[in-house]
Parts: C-alpha cells; structure tokens; sequence
C-alpha cells in the first residue's frame, strides 16, 4: 500500500462514519418517504469513497476494490442484527457496546493508518473525527425524539441509526483489505519495463515503475 492510498484510507475512517450515521438519520427523519433514496445512499457513498481511496488504480480494478465497502457494510450489519438477537433480554447493553465498540475500533485504527501523515492530512482528520463524534452525540437524542413521535417506523430507524458505527466499520475494513490486493497493472508495468532491450531509456523507465 503506497503513501497515498494510506492517506485516503486514514481520513475515509471519519468519512465513512459521517456518511453512513448521516444516512441513517435521515431514515429516522421521515422512515416511509425516504427508504428508497436511503438504500441508493447505503450503496453509493461508501462506494465513492473507495473509488477515492483507489484513484490512483486502473478503472476496473478501482471500481472493483471500492465494491468492497457496500459489501462490508452488508456483512457488518448482519453480523450487528445477529448479536442483538443473540443478547436476548441484554438487547439494551449489545446496542450500547455495538455503538461504542466499533467507533472506538475505527478511531484507532484510522489514526494508526495516519501514522507519519502531513500537516494538511491531520487537520483534515481532526476536523472529520469531531464532526462524527459530535454528530453521534446529537443524533441518538434527535433519533429517540422522532422514533418516540413517528410510530413504529421511525423507531425501527432509531434501532438502525445505532447499527451506524459498526456499519461504518465493515465497510473501511473492507476497503482496508481491499487496499492490500497489489496493483496488477502496476506490477506489470514494472515487468515489462524491466525485461525491454537494455537502453538508458528502457532502464530509466524501468526505474520510474519501481518507484
């Protein structure tokens, strides 16, 4: 994984915790009116965000890397419904942990992705990371607000809108691994660079792809 795409995995951390708790609160907001834009929503921003992580890739390896993250997401919320399942009457005290754990887990390991970044890439993660946190912090009370007047569909959104941070999660751990499939088309540019008739030319080109 070169600089770069650490870079962009780092600050995708926060984005991708304000995309998707921003989705869901709109879900809570108006449940019937808004499923449908909410589902595009749940597919399309985490894949833009992977598509900005991997621009430097070829546009089909991109594209397929960024496809990760919805996938994430998917399995993610899975595996989120069936510990609340399985906590049976501790339903309260998994929905607590299932919004705590996985923020602080992708606090982590987005600032450890950070390691050795420029001036411009903290301020930049600084800003997104206390924009996720304080918008976690409103969000539970004005989900609660519009759950306890909206009916049973507006709290069926409050219950997903805390699915958020582990959601979020999956979806950068996903583009995480995603991140680690070597670049293809770099690797044969490097090759082939490599066995061109020995020139000053071939040779110095072949020292451009390495680096």
């Amino acid at each position: 994984m070169n600089q770069e795409t650490r870079r962009r995995l780092a600050i995708a951390a926060p984005a991708m915790q304000v995309a998707v708790a921003t989705t869901l609160l709109a879900l809570v907001w108006k449940p019937a009116l808004l499923i449908v834009p909410v589902l595009a929503a749940l597919f399309i921003l985490p894949l833009g965000i992977g598509l900005w992580v991997f621009a430097r890739r070829g546009p089909t390896s991109r594209f397929l890397l960024a496809a990760w993250a919805p996938a994430g997401q998917a399995v993610a919320f899975g595996v989120v419904v069936g510990i609340v399942r399985l906590a049976g009457d501790g339903a309260g005290v998994a929905l607590g942990l299932l919004v705590l754990g996985p923020m602080l887990v992708l606090l982590v390991l987005g600032l450890l992705t950070a390691r050795r970044s420029d001036r411009r890439t903290t301020v930049a993660l600084g800003v997104l990371w206390a924009l996720a946190i304080l918008e976690a912090a409103v969000a539970l009370p004005l989900a609660e607000y519009w759950g306890g007047s909206g009916g049973l569909e507006a709290l069926a959104g409050t219950v997903t809108l805390l699915f958020a941070p582990g959601i979020a999660l999956g979806a950068w751990l996903a583009l995480a691994l995603a991140a680690r499939v070597p670049d293809g088309g770099r690797t044969s540019e490097v090759a082939a660079a490599a066995s061109a008739p020995g020139d000053g030319a071939s040779a110095e080109t072949a020292d451009e792809a390495r680096t």
